[in-house]
């Protein structure tokens, strides 16, 4: 009797048992990596190597270990309990072979529905395998899932760190295409963001330049606090004037030599470290950009202070 309230509470499923019962949808359930193999297949992270290609993991045999140490494969013969509760603690870097059986329900209940609020770890382990796929499997779904993802779960660090690896990713796959689905990723204040900018050719605008204000070292915003609207149109002016004598900002700046310092683009623990940090550019600490942009803040703030002047 005791083993059968046992095995009623602990469930065990194949891989194809796992995405029917919890009635995971597409394309959520061809995004997750499952494993039917036994967990003492499993390698520490750290250990492994990826060729950042677009091939499947699935289909390169040579090295199985990056499929094992992938933190959100789901280990179909690991024990799930059936449970109503949320666990709310955070989980910090979660992987789906460390979970308890009723943590491991609730994740796997949650996929059913992505947009859902749940536990953030959930959201992440979910996440480190949508990372993957960007760099080495289904791209396109992986992006889709991504900024649905961010759309829903806004909140803590996850936006700032899925950001930053679409950009990677957009760069890796050489596919800016990804600006039609996610165009706030150049709105970031970042040197990944920034960097994109300068690859694609894309200036900035007046918008992005006011974000910068602190970065420049440009204190006073009187006008741009009294006369939001006004400054705005006046700078987009002065940088429209700047373009036509001298080509975009980000052209101005020496990207191939100005320092470097070492940058994570993904999450996922998994990603060996020559993929998953890269010494960026650090166009933020830029003399040169710092100067320009402050120039340009300086120049619209005297003409808001002229035009106010001759009204009064």
């Amino acid at each position: 009797m005791f083993k059968e309230l046992f095995k009623s509470n602990y469930l065990q499923k194949s891989k194809k048992e796992i995405t029917s019962s919890y009635f995971i949808p597409e394309p959520t359930k061809s995004l997750l990596w499952i494993s039917d193999e036994s967990p003492s297949k499993r390698v520490s992270t750290g250990s492994i190597e990826i060729t950042i290609s677009a091939i499947s993991i699935e289909d390169n045999e040579k090295d199985r270990s990056s499929f094992y140490a992938e933190p959100s494969l789901i280990w179909t013969q690991l024990s799930i309990k059936k449970n109503n509760s949320l666990e709310t603690e955070k989980m910090y870097y979660p992987d789906f072979y460390s979970l308890t059986p009723k943590q491991r329900y609730q994740y796997l209940n949650w996929l059913r529905d992505i947009t859902e609020e749940t536990n953030l770890s959930y959201v992440f382990l979910y996440y480190y395998g949508l990372e993957r796929h960007l760099l080495i499997g289904n791209y396109d779904l992986a992006v889709d899932e991504i900024v649905k993802l961010i759309k829903y779960h806004d909140k803590g660090t996850f936006k700032s760190y899925a950001i930053v690896s679409l950009i990677a990713a957009t760069i890796y796959r050489k596919r800016n295409d990804i600006l039609d689905k996610a165009p706030y990723i150049l709105d970031e204040i970042s040197n990944t963001s920034l960097f994109l900018r300068a690859l694609i050719g894309k200036s900035l605008d007046a918008t992005m330049v006011l974000k910068l204000t602190n970065k420049s070292g440009f204190k006073n915003k009187r006008y741009i606090q009294k006369f939001p609207e006004l400054f705005k149109k006046i700078l987009q002016n002065e940088i429209g004037k700047y373009i036509e004598e001298n080509g975009s900002i980000l052209e101005q700046i020496d990207i191939q030599n100005i320092p470097k310092e070492e940058e994570v683009l993904f999450a996922n623990t998994s990603i060996p470290s020559e993929a998953r940090s890269t010494n960026s550019p650090q166009i933020l600490e830029d003399k040169n950009f710092q100067s320009i942009i402050y120039k340009l803040l300086e120049k619209t703030h005297l003409r808001v202070k002229d035009l106010k002047s001759k009204k009064k």
